[in-house]
């Protein structure tokens, strides 16, 4: 169980053991209190049955029940189940995909990872039932490891890189999100190239509100000498409301950011970043341009965080 500002996340799991290794099962509670104070809330129960055909495929079958208690358009409980296969021809490859039903409509779930060499291909596509709160609490704010599985850090200063997390709306409302993910990453001797694009569509459950947000970011960093490296984002941010709220908007953003690290000592770094934002936009009131030079200097007090 784990408690946040104004909501509460519970989650029982009880999975099978060694015997059941041909047939491998599990079963599933979670309870997400959106807010206290309206007592919104999400339930799901569900069990899962899987088969191990042979050691790169398997199949699972979920079945359960969805239950919601907030203010809705439409229902908010029901059965629910998915259908899912699972494909691993290599330790570098792994295929997944889910075909179901739920309350909200069609319950698609994929999984795709493939690492070749100096570079990882991954996607992911699923569906959720929550709040803006509960997206953030979420989001990775931290990040732990790269596409390759190895630990975040940068070459040369040895210091966790930072990423952007771009949040839900803060609209007080519950909505089902679609979320897609797909990446591409390349990494050999000094050079790294991150390429990601994401969607999300949130179906706003109160609200006659329809949002999409489709995002692109480009990462280029190069390592120019010993102690210097250069590093180049690019991105890209367009966002639509369907609705009649009155101050729905859309808008188109660009960004761009282009940057030097030099490391002065073992754990003293400097940094210069030149950043120039763009969005534009029907709403004149949301339209803006910013120009920004970042200068820090900074000190690592424990290398190994």
């Amino acid at each position: 169980s784990n408690d946040g500002v104004g909501g509460q996340d519970s989650q029982i799991n009880l999975t099978s053991g060694r015997l059941f290794t041909r047939m491998p099962w599990s079963i599933n509670y979670r309870r997400r209190v959106f807010s206290s104070d309206t007592d919104d809330r999400f339930g799901r129960a569900d069990g899962k049955v899987g088969y191990v055909l042979s050691p790169r495929f398997r199949a699972d079958v979920t079945a359960g029940y969805d239950e919601g208690r907030y203010d809705s358009l439409n229902d908010t409980s029901g059965f629910r189940w998915r259908l899912t296969g699972t494909w691993t021809p290599t330790q570098r490859t792994l295929f997944s995909l889910g075909v179901g039903d739920a309350f909200y409509g069609d319950d698609w779930r994929l999984r795709f990872r493939h690492q070749h060499k100096h570079s990882v291909w991954r996607a992911e596509y699923d569906v959720k039932v929550e709040n803006a709160r509960q997206e953030i609490v979420d989001g990775q704010v931290v990040p732990f490891e790269d596409a390759f599985g190895n630990p975040l850090v940068d070459p040369l200063t040895g210091r966790r890189l930072d990423i952007d997390v771009g949040s839900a709306p803060l609209v007080d409302d519950v909505y089902v999100r679609d979320r897609f993910r797909l990446g591409w990453a390349w990494f050999r001797g000094r050079n790294n190239v991150d390429l990601d694009l994401r969607y999300d569509r949130r179906d706003y459950q109160s609200a006659d509100l329809d949002t999409q947000d489709g995002r692109i970011s480009l990462r280029l960093s190069r390592g120019l000498a010993r102690r210097l490296t250069g590093r180049v984002r690019l991105d890209y941010w367009n966002h639509k409301e369907e609705g009649d709220p009155i101050d729905a908007f859309d808008f188109n953003q660009y960004r761009a950011r282009i940057g030097l690290n030099y490391q002065l000592g073992s754990r003293t770094n400097a940094s210069l970043d030149l950043l120039r934002t763009d969005r534009s936009s029907d709403n004149r009131l949301d339209e803006y341009t910013e120009n920004r030079v970042d200068l820090s200097v900074s000190y690592a007090w424990n290398r190994g965080l």
